[in-house]
């Protein structure tokens, strides 16, 4: 119980701190209207998959791959946010939450029917 609300605190923490950074510290506007949905830590705190959406769909898969080109920037300035022993490894995904919402409402519609 206890490792499980560590992770939920350290999750939460490189949450916040990543949105700041994002709004505060990136000089590229187009990267400014993502948002992080949720960052999932490793059990041993070595790696951070970090979940991102766009309000355009189409553009999530340009925005990773510039979050994943310039990781080790993000990764610098999480160290200077947050009093972590390692700051875990960071890869960036698109997060398919709105996609599979939209496929089970489909669903339901059909089964409605």
């Amino acid at each position: 119980m206890q490792n499980s609300v560590n992770k939920n605190r350290n999750e939460s923490l490189i949450l916040n701190a990543l949105n700041y950074i994002i709004k505060n510290q990136l000089d590229d506007p187009k990267m400014k209207d993502f948002s992080i949905t949720y960052v999932d830590l490793s059990r041993g705190k070595y790696y951070c998959a970090v979940y991102i959406t766009h309000w355009k769909l189409e553009k999530v898969a340009e925005i990773v791959e510039y979050l994943n080109k310039n990781k080790g920037i993000f990764k610098s300035l999480l160290a200077k946010q947050l009093s972590f022993y390692k700051i875990p490894d960071i890869v960036f995904k698109k997060d398919n939450s709105i996609e599979n919402a939209e496929k089970i409402e489909e669903l339901f519609k059909k089964i409605k029917k």
